[in-house]
């Protein structure tokens, strides 16, 4: 059997709280007092420390609105809503943030909500979307769908899967994706 250090135990059982944080509720009295000499390293710890590999840095906001849209479809959590939606797909401008959420039962109703979103967006703002910018989900690469981007003119950017630094907006209003 290993001989573990006090300390090292304490500190695995408090969730890897710091040395100080550690020292501070043993002089309070709720745990047992100990040395922190023989705290051994702790690899949880260090692999904590790392950081993940940069991005390059996101070029700046477009000026104009709908001149980029981040769309993404999220699966809604645990269960489906009282309508049946068991997922909703999201449409942000880069420029304003604005945000439309809409429910749906399957990802293959993306398409349908897309063309009566943009729809809806070009007339409102009296401009037309210059570029959808999206995972590479099976919803945003249906022949239609990208036939009918093609005759609107749009330009598209596919985001690498399971990659939400590169799709960052949208993964900031979801955090499980399917």
């Amino acid at each position: 059997m290993v001989d573990i250090p006090v300390s090292s135990l304490w500190h695995g059982r408090l969730r890897h709280m710091s040395k100080a944080g550690t020292m501070h509720i043993s002089r309070v009295g709720y745990i047992p007092k100990f040395s922190f000499f023989d705290q051994q390293f702790c690899g949880h710890c260090q692999y904590n420390e790392h950081t993940a590999t940069s991005q390059p840095t996101r070029a700046p906001r477009e000026l104009i609105p709908l001149d980029l849209v981040h769309s993404d479809v999220y699966r809604l959590m645990p269960h489906q809503s009282l309508a049946g939606a068991c997922y909703f797909a999201t449409f942000i401008d880069d420029l304003t943030r604005k945000l439309w959420a809409y429910p749906i039962r399957t990802k293959d109703r993306v398409f349908t909500i897309f063309q009566e979103w943009l729809a809806m967006v070009e007339n409102q703002a009296c401009q037309k979307l210059k570029c959808l910018r999206s995972d590479n989900g099976g919803e945003f690469l249906s022949d239609e769908f990208v036939r009918y981007c093609q005759q609107c003119g749009m330009r598209r950017e596919l985001m690498a899967p399971y990659c939400p630094e590169q799709n960052g907006v949208c993964r900031k209003n979801g955090s499980d994706n399917s």
